[in-house]
């Protein structure tokens, strides 16, 4: 088959198995099928590894026989605690409200346009796809029990929307060692479909009609252990049919490159064939473009590569030392450990029992009359025997009382387990005393969630990757004009290194605390984000119809300035009374030296006069002593 006409079937959206000849078909039923075996086989170990854990995890129950029937066969659910604590911690951290994603700018300056696009997003996500949270819950309960689980982000056709499925690991099939999921070069849902289910698909054409029978072979372990936990028995004819949904490279055009792919298969039989196609690249001496026109072929151009469409998203929890795509997860970690508490646990619940219900030996002499002995409360026996000869010929099983090593052991295995998956007793809930002062109590936190808060990033990672997955398919099925014109990351809304409530509050509050010690720093917008972020971390739900830009003011802010202000006022009228007081002196300065003046020219006058008369005596006198003379 040509590639143009692969592209031409695509875009009609035809099944290209019924365009294919029979050959071909059942060649790519055979390796379809045969990769899939194969990818099977290479997790094997892994599959039997968390059948187990998974028993241990669910409580499944099993009678025991040893070492007497019916003893005790307790299992203490380690396993279910610590993922039930991360569960418990994760989920309010990666869903802290109704909005779940963000739009992130390189210069952070967000438009009225972001704005509509970013809350558009969370509704179709929280809103319009309403079993996103219930399947994203689930997600986070079987991520630290298995460490593997994977997101099928798709586009439906019937429901004209975007879904975010869980695909259950006994489901979802790849190579044991792919480097990454987006990499592996096949990877397989196995789907279940009834007999009506399948013949639906039969008449709305979207498979190919085959003949099929009911699957009924050997389960898997992991599989059948699932199924055992559950309750699920397989009937001797079952109507289920097992169709494999196999994301592979095949090369239907033989031109040498295999392209990518979407084929269904029911017993090596092909079902149906889809291009998954995301991007095609062209290219004519070094010159590259991009496009889904075909006639670039005829034009010298050839196909250099294409970008294949991804449904899957994997969520990890431990990376695997051996490098496996298949992370591993607390079943795995502490199945020893639990296997090994349940033992102990059991052993001192037989020993307590052998403790208070004793046996032993009675000697040929004892007779007792009512037959069986059997101890019951409050029964007693008839014998022909005296006391003494009861105590000779009575002798009990020596049995001891419970060990005391046992116990402590026990409790180091427990706690042991608890530290491995990190629930330590304040993580619990179980505070260390209350004489405890709150900073020890955080630095136990901190302590505590150090394993978690890595995990943590990495589901952080994952969620950014299943929303950019769901924008993609938005941008190209829901709303094309609305979703182009965005320039920006989806992130979640989430914070990365924010791992528990109290550290969102603490982080929250020491910004209103700075905010508040430096107010002229911030301005109003800022006080407005500060405040804005406490909300958040309370969870307040309705926040923009409580806070107002326009009328915002920090109520501290508010006093510290109206303090402000009234230190202001006293310092200027302190200020107007010194210059009041200075300007009275000044006057009373000037009035001084003008006295002083009046007074010297008064005391110069009267000087003056004071010549003037004795100038005058001195002539009256000279003239008398003339006349004298006269």
């Amino acid at each position: 088959m040509r590639f143009q006409k692969i592209i031409e079937l695509r875009e009609e959206g035809i099944n290209l198995a019924d365009h294919l000849p029979a050959g071909t078909l059942d060649e790519v039923g055979a390796m379809c099928a045969k990769g899939y075996r194969d990818d099977l086989d290479s997790r094997r170990e892994w599959e039997d590894r968390n059948a187990e854990a998974l028993k241990l995890a669910m409580q499944y129950f099993e009678r025991k026989s040893w070492p007497w029937e019916g003893a005790s066969n307790v299992k203490y659910p380690l396993i279910t605690t610590t993922a039930m604590q991360y569960n418990a911690r994760a989920y309010p951290a990666l869903v802290p409200g109704r909005e779940v994603l963000r739009i992130k700018t390189f210069d952070g300056v967000r438009d009225d346009t972001l704005v509509q696009i970013e809350k558009a997003l969370n509704w179709s996500i929280m809103e319009e796809s309403s079993e996103w949270e219930e399947e994203h819950d689930k997600l986070l309960m079987i991520q630290p029990l298995v460490g593997f689980v994977v997101k099928k982000v798709f586009y439906d056709p019937q429901l004209l929307r975007n879904r975010s499925q869980v695909v259950l690991p006994q489901n979802f099939v790849v190579d044991y060692f792919a480097k990454s999921l987006d990499s592996a070069t096949r990877k397989t849902h196995v789907l279940s479909y009834t007999e009506n289910e399948l013949e639906e698909m039969f008449r709305m054409d979207y498979f190919r009609r085959v003949d099929v029978q009911p699957v009924d072979k050997e389960q898997r372990d992991y599989a059948k252990a699932v199924d055992e936990i559950h309750g699920f028995e397989k009937p001797v004819a079952s109507e289920e049919y097992t169709v494999l949904e196999i994301h592979c490279w095949l090369d239907l055009d033989e031109d040498g490159y295999a392209e990518p792919y979407v084929a269904w298969i029911i017993d090596e039989q092909v079902l149906r064939i889809f291009p998954r196609f995301d991007k095609i690249y062209f290219a004519r001496k070094g010159d590259i473009i991009e496009a889904t026109n075909t006639d670039l072929l005829g034009m010298g151009y050839k196909v250099a590569r294409i970008q294949a469409e991804e449904y899957f998203v994997k969520y990890g929890f431990i990376p695997s030392p051996d490098g496996s795509i298949y992370d591993i997860g607390l079943g795995i970690l502490l199945t020893p450990n639990n296997e090994a508490v349940n033992s102990i646990l059991n052993q001192l619940i037989d020993a307590g029992t052998l403790s208070n219900v004793q046996g032993g030996l009675l000697s040929r002499g004892i007779r007792i009359r009512s037959g069986n002995l059997d101890i019951q409360p409050g029964r007693w026996h008839k014998t022909d025997a005296d006391a003494e000869e009861l105590q000779k010929g009575v002798f009990p099983w020596p049995i001891k009382e419970p060990s005391g090593t046992l116990f402590n052991l026990l409790g180091l295995l427990i706690d042991a387990g608890q530290r491995i998956g990190s629930v330590s007793e304040a993580m619990m809930g179980s505070m260390p005393g209350q004489n405890t002062a709150a900073t020890t109590v955080m630095a136990s936190l901190e302590q505590g969630m150090q394993v978690f808060s890595a995990i943590y990033k990495r589901t952080f990672r994952s969620m950014t990757l299943e929303f950019r997955k769901w924008f993609e398919l938005s941008m190209k099925y829901v709303d094309p004009e609305m979703y182009e014109d965005m320039k920006g990351l989806v992130v979640p809304i989430a914070d990365p290194n924010i791992v528990s409530a109290t550290q969102r509050m603490v982080k929250a509050q020491a910004v209103i605390e700075r905010a508040t010690m430096a107010p002229h720093l911030y301005g109003d917008q800022g006080m407005l984000e500060a405040e804005r972020r406490y909300l958040e971390a309370l969870q307040v739900e309705g926040i923009e119809t409580l806070l107002h830009p326009g009328e915002f003011q920090d109520p501290m802010a508010q006093a510290q300035q109206a303090e402000t202000q009234a230190n202001m006022q006293v310092a200027q009228d302190e200020s107007q009374r010194e210059w009041l007081r200075t300007q009275a002196n000044a006057q009373k300065d000037q009035a001084t030296i003008q006295s002083k003046a009046i007074d010297d020219t008064v005391k110069q006058r009267e000087i003056a006069l004071k010549e003037v008369k004795s100038a005058m005596d001195y002539e009256i006198e000279k003239e008398k002593l003339g006349q004298g003379r006269s």
